[in-house]
């Protein structure tokens, strides 16, 4: 969500905090006002300088905990938002993970233990008084850099002691993390879009996010780094691990997280390679210029990762599931994110995937059961309507642009409702987005069918939304009724919530 989208959704008083990071006015201007300042410092807003400035260290060690919790719980995000209880949550458990870890008594078995002796030494002193001061971090930042440690092992290590985030390992209170969030909304980093569609959320902008993770020193997440290490072939693994003293026995994925654990950044793994190793990385990842010098492939490369959607499906799901999940992507061809994702092997796959995942969206999210078809000439799915003997269709339409709804998509779906055996009620057309000058040839397609068929056009993002949301707006014995998606026209977000209350509650 760009900066833009967000402060549409927000009201006076919070477009206000935003405000205070950039002016100290005091007077403070009206909605639309206030809107109007925020994009014409969106630029600012956005500057990597400026976000490094507004999140500096605090003068207290464990609201810099709180602040870097509650932002990489952001960052790992889908959209990079995530409502208030589910934020409280990820925030807690993020840092109970750190807790968790450190009670793992092999946590720290490939790193040196001198020098984390050392180091525990001087951080036992500094947390004396429960609480590490501006200098004495000063202190342990400089000792950090001269062993080689990262700042997860400072973590880890202050809850050994049991003191993370707080004596006892205490952690931060719901109260506390409101007013962590409230603070992150003044520096200018986070917005509330508290006047959203549906629930309220926390977002950081897509402009404003490189300037947070350059902030924080994260080159990449998690799960995009074990995504790049994978790309990775075992001797290329074999010589990272050398290069910085762990062990190089185990299965490929025990070799990553190796890598992982021990605080291995992205440009380092990558610096161990040789540039004709990177250029041949790049060549295998769609989209990445293999040109220039090594630093700047490698750059290249852990661009190409950072701007990944990386979404994790647990093994025992439908295999089905991964498409659905990135539905979206299927629908525009976005081939970086679904090649390098491992969701297609090839370009010929995104069609396919993406019927299987609309025929997933409607089979398991929807509760329908499709009808079988006979022939290849026919609609992407058949549903019975559920009112008398009629049936409902739908088709997909892929597309790297908007959905124009070309004369022949409507010869085809116009020989696809006149063959039915049974009165087809609705068609529904299932692309990226939609042109709004489609709507002429899906007006064109009721009156020439002959059946007064209803011709809808939907984006899959909002079919997806449809499909997860549902269930809020109906009653809770009320199954989904397709008449929801009987109409002719554009349904779009509004025109769903309106129909939802409609034929749903």
């Amino acid at each position: 969500m760009r900066i833009e989208e967000a402060v549409e959704r927000m009201s006076k008083s919070y477009l206000h905090r935003v405000i205070d990071s950039f002016t100290k006015d005091l007077h403070k201007p009206d909605l639309e006002e206030s809107r109007s300042l925020i994009l014409r410092n969106a630029k600012e807003l956005a500057d990597e300088e400026h976000i490094r400035t507004k999140l500096g260290r605090d003068p207290v060690f464990h609201q810099q905990v709180l602040i870097k919790m509650l932002l990489e719980a952001l960052l790992t995000a889908d959209d990079h938002r995530l409502t208030e209880a589910a934020l409280l949550e990820a925030a807690r458990q993020r840092e109970q993970d750190v807790i968790d870890r450190a009670a793992d008594e092999a946590v720290f078995r490939y790193m040196d233990q001198a020098k984390l002796a050392t180091y525990r030494t001087v951080l036992e002193v500094a947390l004396e008084d429960d609480e590490i001061t501006p200098d004495e971090l000063n202190l342990l930042l400089r000792l950090r850099e001269h062993l080689g440690l990262r700042e997860h092992h400072h973590f880890l290590l202050q809850a050994r002691l049991g003191k993370f985030p707080t004596r006892g390992n205490r952690l931060h209170t719901p109260s506390e993390i409101t007013s962590g969030l409230a603070d992150l909304q003044k520096r200018g980093v986070v917005f509330f879009c508290n006047r959203a569609e549906k629930d309220p959320f926390y977002v950081i902008p897509e402009e404003i996010v490189p300037g947070v993770k350059k902030a924080l020193g994260i080159e990449l997440s998690p799960s995009a780094y074990a995504l790049l290490l994978g790309r990775l072939s075992r001797e290329q693994l074999k010589s990272v691990l050398e290069a910085f003293r762990l062990p190089t026995s185990g299965r490929k994925d025990e070799q990553c997280g190796r890598l992982v654990d021990a605080g291995v950044h992205p440009s380092e793994a990558l610096d161990v390679l040789g540039i004709g190793e990177l250029q041949e990385l790049c060549k295998t990842l769609p989209g990445v210029k293999s040109s220039g010098s090594k630093a700047e492939k490698a750059g290249n490369i852990i661009a190409h990762f950072a701007n990944l959607r990386v979404v994790e499906v647990s093994e025992e799901a439908d295999p089905r599931e991964i498409f659905f999940q990135y539905y979206g992507e299927l629908a525009r061809r976005d081939r970086q994110n679904l090649l390098s994702n491992n969701v297609i092997s090839k370009d010929r796959d995104m069609d396919g995937a993406f019927e299987e995942a609309t025929r997933y969206l409607f089979e398991q999210k929807l509760g329908l059961v499709h009808l079988p078809t006979s022939g290849s000439d026919h609609a992407d799915g058949v549903l019975d309507f559920g009112h008398g003997d009629a049936l409902f269709m739908w088709d997909t339409k892929s597309k790297e642009t908007v959905y124009t709804f070309p004369n022949n998509h409507m010869n085809q779906f116009k020989r696809y409702i006149r063959d039915s055996d049974r009165r087809v009620t609705c068609f529904l057309v299932i692309a990226p987005e939609i042109d709004p000058f489609a709507l002429e040839n899906a007006l064109r397609l009721k009156a020439e069918s002959g059946t007064d068929t209803d011709v809808a056009l939907v984006a899959a993002a909002d079919l997806k939304w449809l499909a997860e949301e549902w269930r809020e707006h109906a009653k809770s014995t009320a199954r989904f009724d397709l008449q929801v998606l009987n109409y002719t026209g554009i349904l779009d977000r509004h025109v769903l919530q309106q129909r939802m209350r409609l034929f749903l509650s």
